[in-house]
């Protein structure tokens, strides 16, 4: 499903969560948490330990279910995650599952292409719909990754510190934490409208930590990532948005930013 909840007709955000409420038992973890993401956004996600980041994440990928209030997706935009308990098919290798999350990246370009040629032959009004239709699936081809799948694919790879001698390996023979860094490459190399991340940094060392800042500043689609990693908060997003007591902050700037404007608050 396209959304948790009706959709409005022309909505401008990728995401808008509406006066959520969850709860586990008599814990309530949101109490009323309403925030939105418009595309291209890089949003910090922050608060303490067990309030409620990873429920939210769940929420916005359709695992569970609000009490009360909407979660609403714009009409056909993809959400990426990484898998917590990534599942390898026997006999493929750690470039294959990587680039298998390209999936919409190369059904945009497929459609692309198609469009093209029917231009070549088609007038009038169908004319201007196709060229409407180009200029649609252009973009979504750019956010996606689409013109260079090859290339992201092994970017993203050497860029997490998982080097040639990984890319035709079984990824079942790999560590947990390589394990762990083959499924968070697949999400990073898929393109997505919204990418969801958390704790990205964990077992990445410097080098690693550097790519990934400079990687999610330049995608094309929106980023929220759950970290506590200052550097990555200061370097990455453009926005920090704080859970607290149940509910959503929004600061506008960098971590640095946040802690300016949460003291003045």
């Amino acid at each position: 499903l396209d959304c948790r909840a009706p959709c409005p007709l022309h909505p401008v955000s990728l995401l808008s969560l509406e006066d959520v409420k969850k709860h586990y038992g008599a814990q309530e973890v949101l109490s009323g948490a309403s925030f939105k993401i418009d595309p291209g956004e890089k949003i910090g996600l922050v608060g303490r330990n067990g309030g409620g980041k990873s429920t939210l994440f769940r929420l916005i990928e359709g695992l569970e279910a609000p009490d009360w209030g909407k979660v609403v997706l714009r009409k056909g935009t993809d959400v990426g995650f990484v898998a917590q308990r990534p599942e390898f098919e026997s006999g493929t290798t750690v470039r294959e599952f990587v680039e298998g999350g390209m999936t919409r990246a190369r059904e945009a370009v497929v459609a692309l292409e198609r469009v093209l040629e029917e231009m070549g032959e088609a007038t009038g009004e169908r004319l201007d719909q196709l060229l409407a239709e180009q200029g649609r699936l252009t973009e979504r081809v750019e956010v996606l990754g689409g013109w260079e799948i090859e290339r992201r694919v092994e970017t993203v790879l050497s860029g997490i510190g998982l080097g040639e001698e990984f890319w035709d390996r079984d990824p079942n023979t790999l560590s947990g934490g390589e394990k762990g860094r083959t499924s968070m490459a697949r999400a990073l190399a898929g393109g997505h409208d919204l990418l969801l991340l958390d704790e990205p940094t964990n077992h990445l060392d410097l080098p690693g930590i550097e790519w990934i800042e400079s990687y999610i500043r330049e995608l094309k689609g929106a980023v929220l990532v759950i970290s506590h990693d200052r550097r990555l908060l200061t370097n990455a997003v453009g926005t920090v948005l704080e859970l607290e007591r149940g509910k959503l902050v929004r600061y506008p700037g960098n971590y640095a930013k946040y802690l300016t404007l949460k003291a003045e608050r």
